[in-house]
C-alpha cells in the first residue's frame, strides 16, 4: 500500500500526465463557461427588475446578492505549460507525488470544493453534490 506517499515521489509518462489535464481543463472551461452564463441570465434579470422597480420609484435593493462564478482555467494551463516544457527537453516520464496526482490525473484540486460550491447556484451538475 502506498499511503500518502508523503515524501515520495512516483514516474508517470508525461503524454499520459497531459492528456489527464487536457481532458480535465476542457471540462473546466465548459463548466466555468456554463456558470458564466447562467451567472449573466441571473444577474440581467435581478438588475432588470431592479431597473423597472427604480421606474416606478419604488425602494430598490442596491446589491444583487451573487458571486461571480470562479474560474481556475490558469491552474490547468501552468500545470500544462510546465509539463509541455518538460517534455520538449526529450523527457518522457514525470515524477509527481501522491499530491500532485491527485491533482493532475484525478482531478482533485484544494479548491474543488470551494469550484463546485460556488458555482452550485449555476450548474446543476454541482448542487446534486451539495
Amino acid at each position: 500500500m502506498i499511503g500518502n506517499g508523503r515524501g515520495r515521489t512516483f514516474a508517470f509518462l508525461i503524454v499520459d500526465v497531459l492528456a489527464s489535464l487536457k481532458k480535465h481543463r476542457k471540462v473546466h472551461a465548459a463548466d466555468v463557461d456554463k456558470a458564466k452564463k447562467a451567472y449573466r441570465k441571473k444577474a440581467t434579470a435581478k438588475l432588470k427588475k431592479m431597473h423597472q422597480d427604480a421606474v416606478k420609484g419604488k425602494p430598490i435593493e442596491t446589491h444583487i446578492g451573487m458571486s461571480i462564478p470562479l474560474n481556475y482555467l490558469n491552474v490547468y494551463d501552468n500545470a500544462i505549460d510546465i509539463l509541455t516544457d518538460t517534455q520538449k527537453t526529450g523527457a518522457l516520464n514525470i515524477e509527481l507525488t501522491a499530491e500532485e496526482y491527485e491533482r493532475f490525473v484525478k482531478d482533485r484540486w484544494e479548491w474543488t470544493a470551494s469550484f463546485e460550491a460556488s458555482n452550485s447556484a449555476y450548474l446543476a451538475k454541482f448542487r446534486a453534490l451539495g
